[in-house]
């Protein structure tokens, strides 16, 4: 299981994955790429453009800090929770103590659905709005 597999999955079959997923904590850098957008016509487009601005997730400790254009940018407070999706076990991305006003709506949430990759949705005022997933390198 990669990226380049995860991209090709509909929105039915990524919410399959992520059901069967596990609410393991990362820790590291990732590289992410943005999936799908659940409304919007130009999706494939969108996400691409997204992947090109958005690198990626920096996880250490109990935060994280996402990586746009090579800079660490919007800080979230990293926890084990409840999905929104299926109320199982999830790691929860929050974005609520922001300063940014848009950016305190935002609520991600992860699930490791391979040795290095991990499934995640996000939501924007409690409304799901996109699948990404963040992939780990190798440890050496």
């Amino acid at each position: 299981m990669d990226t380049k597999t995860l991209r090709l999955m509909t929105p039915k079959e990524l919410d399959r994955l992520y059901a069967q997923g596990t609410a393991a904590m990362p820790q590291g850098r990732s590289r992410g790429t943005v999936l799908w957008f659940v409304n919007g016509k130009l999706r494939r487009f969108t996400s691409q453009f997204a992947s090109f601005i958005w690198r990626g997730k920096n996880f250490s400790g109990k935060t994280l800090v996402n990586n746009f254009l090579g800079l660490c940018v919007i800080s979230a407070q990293v926890y084990p929770g409840k999905s929104m999706y299926d109320k199982k076990p999830a790691v929860i991305l929050d974005y609520s103590a922001s300063k940014i006003a848009s950016v305190k709506k935002v609520m991600d949430e992860i699930r490791k659905v391979g040795s290095r990759l991990y499934l995640g949705r996000a939501y924007s005022k409690k409304k799901f709005v996109l699948y990404f997933v963040l992939e780990f390198k190798k440890r050496e």
